[in-house]
């Protein structure tokens, strides 16, 4: 595919009316918790309509990356509402995926235990994308409606599509190659955690290529063969994900010689937001809104937007030092961004109003927090008042809804009172003693 930053003169003023739409979404985003649906809706529709005619064949242009950028918004917006069910929530996911199947077709590094994850994950998103199409077929649905629903069905059949190379890469490959493959692949991620951790170890480095040499030694005039003196069938990636191990040890053992802190400031960027990333997913799944997400998945995108044929560059075109590191950081950032996605619950539409209730005193909670103390009893009254009559209305440890029923949700919304609860505790902590007296 070939991409362009120009903007053709033809679609100058669709592009304008786009950049509009999504600086109107940017904005939307800045009111979680309590998003103007009426305006979020009025914003989706007149992206539809401006989207019209677009095949999504391929993004090749600025007018299709704005597209693709609202979208995703779009996306991140109906999972904060918890609407996971329905299909623009399943845009995002798909493109994260998408992401995450590109990095192990371009560098190869993967097992059959990591692909079986993405294909559940799709066949559970196609359900969704399914029951939205048995919708869409009883009823007489607007033409401007389909557009996101379209390029939804066709990044779902890109995703499929990926996965089947994958697949058919690991399943086209002699048995006899099997062990040799899944050691070489665990020698390269050892390798990038090596590099990741700044170990300078010589033993290690060394075992590691008289282990590669041992396994080079196994070829035939540089083939595999097979006992009826036939070669292997799938050598190729075996061979090249050799070929990296080697090229990876003699690129650290020569990056170990210079001093660290010469890393680039993109090293120091991706080190920065891969922690911020994995933050997120040990404390915060379960609360954060989705929203959230989006400046992570545009800062990928601008990286991953330098690689060239599998090698990163500068700003001048000069390859960057360190590319097993860049790589390994980059296939974390995706996966744990995709892991984030993936944690998210829906909220269900009854249990919204004490949603927004919890966020609501979360937020004041946070606000009152970063006064820093010390606080009287009576001044935290009325948060504790609000935090109880919140913790009143559940059953059996349960939000229920009219019907006594236990609606989806309720990991989020206890996970968020628990928050609620913890930082009261702290707050109690900043009580003037002569109060409490």
């Amino acid at each position: 595919m070939t991409q362009t930053t120009i903007v053709p003169e033809s679609e100058e003023l669709i592009y304008s009316e786009l950049v509009q739409l999504r600086s109107e979404l940017k904005r939307l985003k800045k009111q979680a918790p309590n998003y103007d649906l009426n305006q979020l809706k009025r914003v989706y529709e007149e992206l539809n309509i401006q989207d019209q005619g677009n095949d999504y064949d391929e993004y090749s242009n600025p007018v299709d990356k704005i597209i693709d950028d609202a979208y995703q918004i779009i996306s991140l917006f109906w999972m904060a509402l918890g609407k996971l069910h329905e299909s623009p929530a399943t845009y995002i996911q798909l493109v994260s995926i998408q992401q995450c199947l590109d990095h192990l077709l371009e560098f190869g590094v993967y097992t059959l235990d990591d692909l079986l994850p993405f294909q559940n994950r799709l066949n559970e998103l196609g359900e969704i994308l399914k029951v939205t199409e048995d919708k869409v077929k009883s009823k007489n649905y607007p033409a401007r409606s389909i557009c996101l629903r379209t390029l939804v069905l066709k990044k779902l059949a890109q995703c499929r599509s990926s996965l089947k190379k994958l697949m058919d890469q690991w399943e086209y490959r002699s048995d006899e190659l099997v062990p040799i493959q899944d050691r070489l692949i665990q020698i390269r991620r050892e390798l990038a955690i090596y590099v990741n951790q700044k170990i300078d170890d010589k033993t290690v480095f060394t075992r590691f290529l008289s282990e590669l040499k041992d396994l080079d030694k196994l070829r035939i005039d540089g083939k595999f063969i097979g006992p009826d003196g036939v070669p292997l069938k799938g050598q190729t990636q075996v061979i090249g994900l050799m070929e990296e191990c080697l090229e990876a040890i003699e690129e650290i053992q020569t990056s170990n010689h210079e001093d660290h802190s010469t890393f680039s400031p993109t090293h120091h960027k991706l080190f920065t937001l891969r922690r911020e990333l994995h933050n997120l997913y040990l404390s915060r799944r379960w609360t954060l809104r989705e929203t959230d997400l989006i400046k992570y998945q545009h800062q990928l995108n601008e990286f991953d937007a330098t690689s060239q044929n599998g090698v990163y560059i500068d700003e001048n075109g000069q390859p960057l030092t360190n590319q097993v590191l860049l790589h390994f950081l980059v296939q974390k950032c995706y996966s744990l961004l995709y892991k984030l996605l993936s944690a998210s619950e829906p909220v269900a539409e009854a249990l919204i109003p004490v949603y927004n209730q919890i966020l609501t005193l979360r937020k004041c909670l946070y606000e009152v927090k970063k006064l820093g103390g010390p606080f009287t009893l009576r001044e935290l009254f009325p948060y504790q008042i609000k935090f109880s009559s919140i913790e009143n209305l559940m059953t059996n440890g349960q939000f229920l809804d009219t019907e006594g029923q236990a609606p989806e949700g309720q990991v989020i919304l206890q996970a968020l009172l628990k928050e609620c609860k913890d930082i009261l505790y702290q707050l109690k902590d900043m009580v003037d003693d002569d109060d409490e007296d």
